[in-house]
């Protein structure tokens, strides 16, 4: 029988954590700290740098929150790097 790994930011397995989105993982890209992956994939969906650099020092649920607000993407179907 497989096992199944939940990859979910709460889990008691550490590997499943850290294999999250929402994981405080900071990187470099392009020049910019980000702390997460979540607060990259929120960063997404503003073209104003201030509100990306607010995002980009986010992590877990706070950060995917906050990113709620700018799901007007989904309506103009433009992200912005």
């Amino acid at each position: 029988m497989k096992k199944i790994l939940d990859l979910h930011f709460r889990s008691e397995n550490e590997l499943a954590k850290s294999l999250s989105n929402l994981y405080p993982y900071t990187f470099m890209l392009d020049g910019f700290v980000i702390c997460s992956i979540e607060g990259f994939l929120q960063s997404l969906k503003v073209n104003d740098l201030s509100e990306k650099n607010k995002m980009w020092g986010m992590h877990g649920v706070k950060c995917w929150r906050y990113g709620q607000q700018f799901n007007n993407w989904k309506d103009i179907q433009i992200l912005y790097w």
